[in-house]
């Protein structure tokens, strides 16, 4: 986990469940913290794998009470956050959940009575020696990052003596929340009290506070030198604070939450409360939106509010098909059926889910075809599933259930924008693929590469392409062309082209790509791309090149 020059998504109890966090990360987050758990609650937990939504969770023993829900895609992001007053109470309940997260955090900025009362939270601030107590046991005993959340104390200096007392015990990172425990929200937070801290430490400073649109982000940095910034009402208010494109209207984000709320099954209270504090913002519950939420009982009261009960049916039929169930509508009620017979009705879903509009909008296109791809491609055993459900014994069928639980996650995974258990399955199938002539491993590839190149930069873009898309270039030039004169509107609004960089001299007199279409004669169908062509010498160096040409030799040579 790194700390620095990162965006945070704040801790906040009943709000930083599993659905909250994958939104906030969708839209930019790097990391997110889950809402606070009490150390004599987790200890009371189990781990359990939950195969019908693909999550993990710490349930609470005889119980079916899940305390706190985490899942793959998440993992090298997400904050366990713990309320302790105890050092080896606080590493028992550590020890569980270490494995499936990110790092471990302790809540000592929290004002709230419950916890103070409890000697935790901001109770902590004024109890120095027990901080060093806890916050050095978890660091001897845990191999992930140790980290704690503080308020401002009485006075600046105070506040920088502790923080320095914290420092020596070897967190990675100290979070500030820039206001003291008897301030209120509306109070300005003290990003001056903060940078005072900075100043005195040398690990990461996470500066907390009044950060409500994308530019407050670079404010409070250059305000406090902090390495990192949190937010938390920004987020609640609007999870697309995060992007640096600008804020999705709330409403979209609104109808987001509760689509990846059903998906991963949310806590119906949970549910609420972050819509109302969303809607009290924005709008208002006396308003028939506000009393209609107030009023739903369930996930499917909601859906059925923001229209998406077809995709919380969609949704629902695959849960109940995993569990080896599914409804007849019909008939209403639910009826057995054999694991082969829920397999072929998945893949008849999977169908249902390229051609229903409403459920298609939950996924980007490109992804929505790569599913269907990944699931019914003739490569994978999905793709026999049918065909073998006819003559299958139950020890046949039941075998076929690992694949598809493989397959399951990795699409769970995709709906969250993350391709990596994609990427990692494909090479592994890939004498398969080639068999049956299927291109996948070069589609989740470009994938990838176009995810970089967006949201990362070029040169790290153009690093991943001679990886892992050079091996494809010789058979697959068209597609290589268009991925190196992908952005339409770059070239177009270029005043000159080509572009010239500096060639080193092992690649000077060498025969090179030119283009073929200049920009005057192009069209929106026909891009200046890069064609092959003959051999060409020249009298003088030519040490000038265009920077698309040299992203395509670099692209056609992996060796360089």
């Amino acid at each position: 986990m790194e700390y620095g020059n990162r965006l945070v998504l704040a801790p906040m109890v009943r709000v930083g469940t599993l659905p909250f966090r994958l939104l906030a990360a969708q839209y930019g987050a790097d990391i997110t913290y889950g809402e606070e758990i009490i150390d004599h609650k987790l200890i009371k937990c189990e781990r359990r794998l939950n195969e019908d939504i693909g999550s993990i969770d710490f349930v609470e023993k005889g119980t079916h009470n899940v305390v706190f829900r985490t899942c793959h895609e998440e993992k090298n992001r997400v904050v366990f956050q713990m309320g302790t007053s105890n050092a080896e109470r606080a590493l028992t309940a550590a020890q569980i959940v270490c494995k499936d997260v990110a790092a471990v955090d302790i809540n000592m900025g929290c004002p709230k009575s419950f916890s103070i009362s409890g000697g935790m939270g901001a109770a902590l601030l004024t109890r120095p020696e027990l901080i060093h107590d806890i916050l050095t046991t978890l660091k001897r005993n845990l191999d992930i990052p140790v980290t704690c959340k503080i308020r401002l104390l009485k006075s600046s200096q105070e506040t920088v003596e502790l923080a320095q007392r914290i420092e020596k015990t070897g967190v990675a990172a100290l979070a500030v929340h820039g206001r003291r425990i008897a301030d209120r929200p509306r109070d300005p937070a003290k990003w001056n009290e903060i940078a005072d801290v900075v100043a005195a430490l040398s690990i990461p400073v996470i500066a907390n506070g009044d950060v409500f649109e994308y530019d407050d982000f670079q404010r409070i940095k250059v305000a406090t030198g902090a390495s990192s910034v949190m937010v938390a009402r920004g987020a609640l208010w609007n999870a697309s604070v995060f992007s640096p494109e600008g804020k999705v209207p709330w409403e979209d984000v609104k109808v987001e939450y509760i689509r990846k709320s059903i998906l991963w099954d949310n806590d119906i209270k949970s549910t609420k409360h972050t819509l109302k504090e969303m809607i009290m913002h924005h709008s208002c519950l006396e308003l028939p939106e506000g009393k209609a939420v107030i009023k739903s009982e369930t996930l499917a009261d909601l859906a059925k509010l923001y229209g998406e009960e077809k995709y919380y049916q969609f949704v629902r039929g695959n849960r109940l098909l995993l569990k080896g169930r599914y409804e007849n509508k019909n008939m209403k009620k639910v009826v057995d059926c054999s694991e082969s017979e829920a397999i072929s009705m998945i893949a008849t879903n999977i169908y249902f889910l390229k051609a229903e509009p409403s459920i298609k909008k939950d996924i980007q296109p490109p992804t929505t075809i790569l599913m269907v791809r990944l699931v019914t491609g003739p490569a994978h055993p999905i793709a026999n599933f049918s065909r073998q459900a006819n003559g299958a014994r139950e020890p046949e069928a039941a075998a076929l259930k690992p694949p598809f639980l493989e397959m399951h996650l990795i699409l769970a995974a995709i709906t969250a924008r993350n391709l990596e258990p994609a990427l990692n399955w494909a090479p592994t199938n890939g004498d398969k693929l080639e068999q049956n002539g299927s291109d996948l491993e070069l589609k989740l590839h470009r994938l990838q590469f176009l995810e970089i190149l967006q949201k990362e930069s070029r040169d790290k873009a153009l690093k991943y392409a001679r990886t892992y898309l050079a091996p494809f270039a010789c058979d697959h030039m068209a597609e290589s062309q268009k991925l190196m004169a992908w952005k339409k509107q770059e070239w177009i609004s270029m005043k000159q082209l080509p572009v010239p960089v500096d060639l080193d001299r092992e690649f000077q007199f060498h025969s090179f790509f030119v283009c073929s279409v200049t920009r005057e004669q192009a069209t929106e169908e026909n891009p200046p791309t890069l064609m092959l062509c003959v051999l060409r010498r020249f009298s003088k160096s030519c040490t000038r090149f265009s920077s698309v040409h040299t992203a395509l030799l670099m692209l056609m040579q992996p060796d360089m």
